[in-house]
């Protein structure tokens, strides 16, 4: 997405808000309900231009589908985070929770910010977060070990550089295919970030991956001197790179980077277009294991 249709995008959701959590009723009128809760709770008259569920409710039990709503004043959005902002400094728990309505590329990249400065601290690196930067101890705003790249900066990679990324040694795994969408994750051990780099352009510039809709890449490793260094680029598929790195974590896997090249398929796979992610960088960790 351009930045100039997130902006556009960004403006079509500036009054709405999100509701979590709240619970289904046979019959609900959510236009009714959720004003009533809202006047409960926070104290605040709310009026909605227009609310609805994001979907349908499947079976029972699990999670409530989360709402949207229009308010008709856009000051009252603003009263209603403020007033939850308050009741989270106070502890007090609520039925429901309520946030700002922002396109998930914006909300994907704030979670990255403090995925990257959370990372830091860990290694005791104070670090703390300025707009859409981070700033370092000394100052200077953190930059990416490695810029995404796109079809158009792989088209600009020198014939003499693709000749010397041949000797890049990675394993490739067979595609798994779940209705129509298509996916296979090529991986290698890694100890910097040239390595890291050298394994990202190699695959950009195969045939079988420069096509793919989206090419994920995660990694983490810790170089000579113990410094661990650990990141990813989601390519647009929100949410699967910084799911692959905890991942990661949580099987305590290092000194690995993994691109994942995937084709969309005509229906969505939803969460499960994760699990065959997570089994995809698993093998690829196996393979160079052995």
């Amino acid at each position: 997405m351009t930045v100039y249709q997130l902006t556009l995008r960004g403006r079509s959701m500036r009054d709405n808000i999100l509701v979590h959590n709240f619970a289904h009723s046979p019959n609900e009128d959510l236009s009714k309900s959720v004003p009533d809760a809202i006047k409960s709770h926070l104290g605040i008259d709310a009026k909605f231009v227009r609310i609805h569920r994001n979907g349908f409710k499947r079976g029972f039990g699990g999670k409530p589908i989360s709402i949207t709503g229009k308010v008709e004043d856009r000051n009252q959005k603003d009263q209603i985070l403020a007033a939850m902002k308050e009741k989270k400094s106070t502890g007090e728990r609520l039925p429901f929770h309520i946030t700002a309505q922002e396109p998930p590329q914006l909300i994907e990249e704030r979670k990255k910010l403090y995925e990257k400065s959370n990372s830091f601290r860990k290694q005791n690196i104070n670090t703390r977060i300025s707009g859409k930067h981070i700033i370092l101890p000394n100052g200077s705003q953190y930059a990416e070990e490695i810029p995404p790249l796109t079809n158009a900066d792989v088209l600009q990679i020198p014939e003499t550089e693709q000749r010397n990324l041949e000797n890049v040694r990675m394993y490739t795994t067979e595609c798994e295919e779940r209705q129509g969408t298509q996916m296979f994750a090529s991986g290698s051990e890694v100890r910097s970030i040239d390595d890291v780099q050298n394994l990202y352009r190699k695959v950009c510039i195969l045939p079988d991956s420069a096509s793919s809709d989206h090419r994920i890449l995660v990694y983490r490793f810790k170089d000579e001197a113990r410094k661990l260094t650990e990141n990813y680029h989601d390519d647009g598929e929100h949410g699967a790179g910084r799911r692959l790195l905890q991942y990661m974590r949580d099987n305590e896997m290092c000194n690995i980077a993994v691109v994942i090249s995937k084709w969309n398929g005509e229906r969505k796979i939803g969460f499960e277009r994760f699990g065959v992610m997570e089994y995809l960088v698993c093998s690829v960790y196996n393979e160079l294991e052995d």
